[in-house]
């Protein structure tokens, strides 16, 4: 499942953005 894959890898990217932006 490719699609399944990139959606958790996009949502992993999002959430340590968030953590990068809250440090």
């Amino acid at each position: 499942m490719p699609l399944l894959l990139d959606l958790i890898y996009s949502l992993f990217q999002a959430l340590a953005m968030s953590i990068l932006i809250c440090l």
